[in-house]
């Protein structure tokens, strides 16, 4: 009996931990606040947890313009790397928008900056 009772309390114990799974973004290329002078491609970004690929939707702003030509997203990495291709990039102050629904169905979003001083 007290096996079951400990097992039982291992198993409630983890599972909001799994219920509440969110996927966060924990580090892209272009980093949040980085300088760069060479062109990227693709752009990546990096998750917690695997994604739902239809339901991923990443922008690229300049001067609070949307910047046009970036390709689908394309996942891999057991589904938690997200990579994008950008068009050719003129020299300025970049937002990074996303938003990505985790496969256990919660969405996330957020933003970034980079500083693309031009090749």
């Amino acid at each position: 009996m007290k096996r079951f009772v400990l097992f039982m309390m291992v198993v409630l114990i983890g599972i909001p931990g799994a219920v509440l799974a969110h996927a966060h973004l924990i580090r892209s290329t272009p980093q949040d606040g980085s300088e760069i002078s060479v062109p990227i491609d693709p752009m990546v970004l990096y998750f917690t947890e695997a994604l739902e690929p239809r339901l991923i939707n990443v922008a690229l702003s300049r001067d609070d313009k949307a910047v046009s030509g970036l390709s689908q997203p394309v996942l891999s990495g057991n589904g938690r790397i997200v990579n994008v291709s950008l068009p050719h990039l003129s020299a300025g102050l970049y937002t990074v928008s996303w938003s990505v629904v985790s496969i256990d169905g919660h969405r996330t979003e957020g933003k970034f900056n980079f500083l693309y001083r031009g090749p």
